[in-house]
């Protein structure tokens, strides 16, 4: 087996068949090999198999792997309608014209497009039904639009679909459903535009990073992604036009820590129903809007949002009843004037943690019972209201109540708390004029402490401890600095 890279052109064009194929570069990872060079070519494929004269698909299927460096070595190829191996093109310093390739309907292993500077598209391939991996990466200019066309009868790719290009626009894919593994869009925070794809239904995953501007219109058939999905985008994002994505089937994970300080970023999927894993937002210096999650019933992991440095909404989880780990809001230090519409959520098995917040209103939770964790409201800022967790009647682990110290007369308590698993504390709430914990039977941690509550009565807090220890409660007491006997 021959490798096009290390033959001259006459060596190529000696080949009996014409042409020049790889060695043994057909797995993913010998796909790095074309990832270098100083690279050009300004062509395209012709647009549609009828550009092909009549009878010039007659030459069969190549059998192995294939590498074009050269035009000669993509001309010794016409006719042929199958590779199968891999193909690689690229890199390339010279003018490449791709139109000799129009006859290809199969490739077998890996289609990868790389290392071609001045490629300015990629046009056509309407006859390719199936591929291994399709990559492509490294083309274009460094500063210009790539667009990347054509594929119109694609409609599997048994492996990943990587789009790693600068500026990129992608069209096309008219019947493209199925991508097996990876869908994977980096483009070295320059903008990226997908309006193809119209028929997309189900990817393994997808992995967005370091795009600029992104525009997602073409995904708005995609319906499941079975693993993960990653946004680590460098410019303002909205996802609200993944319109039919149901089903994610690992983790969300949304990082804003590459973002502009200045663009305003919307998170909205309003028909997800399942997530598999967690859902994740952490970092973000920029606004960020978490629209309503309309129809989402069970996440499967944690609801983790952290690290948040500038203005933050969240929208409804009207039919969320179930997450499988923790539910954690910690270091949103952006204004967030309420949290609401959680009102069918039953049960975190997990930690629930709401911790440094700028929050004005608390409210909701109506039907929680049981958090498996620890629950833990801490330096909950500017808080005036807190009408939430009337249902709560189990905690796993610890439970805190410290530092609302703007809470005033319009706090409900927790009125069918019955069980503690782990320590009471209460402590800095200095508007709060009861604890409101009336069913509380069981504590089995090892500390109660309650402290600086400056208008709730030391007669109820000593009677809760009473009562405490009545029903098997032998740990340390910590009690002090409280409202008057009254």
């Amino acid at each position: 087996m021959h490798s096009a890279a290390g033959l001259g052109l006459a060596g190529c064009l000696a080949l009996a068949l014409g042409g020049c194929a790889i060695g043994d570069a057909g797995t993913e990872d010998g796909a790095a090999d074309l990832e270098h060079g100083a690279l050009a070519a300004t062509s395209v494929l012709s647009e549609e198999g009828a550009d092909v004269p009549s009878g010039a698909c007659d030459a069969g299927a190549w059998a192995g792997d294939y590498a074009i460096a050269s035009q000669a070595e993509i001309d010794a190829l016409s006719g042929y309608t199958a590779v199968t191996g891999a193909l690689r093109i690229g890199p390339s310093d010279e003018p490449l014209d791709l139109s000799a390739l129009a006859c290809l309907t199969e490739v077998g292993g890996e289609l990868a497009i790389a290392g071609n500077r001045q490629l300015l598209a990629v046009e056509g391939f309407n006859e390719l039904r199936s591929t291994g991996r399709l990559r492509f990466t490294d083309n274009g200019p460094r500063h210009g639009l790539f667009v990347i066309d054509g594929f119109d009868k694609l409609r599997t790719v048994d492996g990943s679909l990587l789009l790693g290009n600068g500026k990129m626009r992608i069209d096309g894919f008219a019947e493209l459903e199925l991508v097996s593994g990876r869908l994977s869009i980096e483009s070295s925070g320059r903008d990226v535009a997908i309006y193809g794809m119209g028929e997309l239904s189900t990817v393994d995953e997808m992995f967005i990073s370091d795009t600029g501007a992104l525009v997602l219109e073409g995904l708005s058939d995609l319906e499941r992604v079975e693993g993960n999905v990653t946004l680590r985008s460098a410019g303002p994002f909205d996802t609200s036009a993944l319109i039919d994505l149901s089903h994610i089937g690992g983790d969300l994970w949304l990082d804003g820590d590459d973002l502009d300080e200045e663009v305003a970023n919307v998170l909205d999927l309003p028909d997800l129903k399942q997530l598999g894993g967690s859902l994740l937002v952490e970092d973000f210096e920029s606004p960020l809007a978490i629209g309503a999650f309309a129809e989402l019933e069970t996440i499967g992991g944690s609801l983790i949002v952290r690290d948040m440095f500038s203005d933050f909404t969240i929208g409804s989880f009207a039919e969320l009843e179930y997450i499988g780990g923790d539910f954690m809001f910690v270091e949103l230090d952006g204004d967030m004037p309420s949290l609401i519409g959680f009102d069918e959520l039953e049960r975190v098995e997990g930690e629930l943690r709401f911790d440094e917040m700028t929050i004005e209103r608390l409210e909701g939770f109506s039907e929680l019972e049981y958090v498996g964790g620890d629950f833990v409201l801490d330096e909950l800022e500017d808080m005036e209201v807190f009408d939430a967790f009337a249902e709560l009647e189990y905690v796993g682990g610890n439970f805190e109540f410290v530092d609302a110290e703007s809470l005033g007369s319009e706090y409900s308590g927790f009125p069918e708390l019955e069980y503690i698993g782990g320590s009471l504390e209460m402590s800095h709430n200095e508007g709060i004029d009861s604890l409101k914990l009336g069913d509380l039977e069981a504590l089995r941690g090892e500390r109660l402490i309650i402290r600086s509550n400056a208008q709730v009565s030391s007669c109820e807090i000593e009677a809760l401890r009473a009562h405490l220890i009545a029903n098997g409660f032998y740990g340390y007491s910590t009690i002090e600095d409280n409202g008057p006997c009254q």
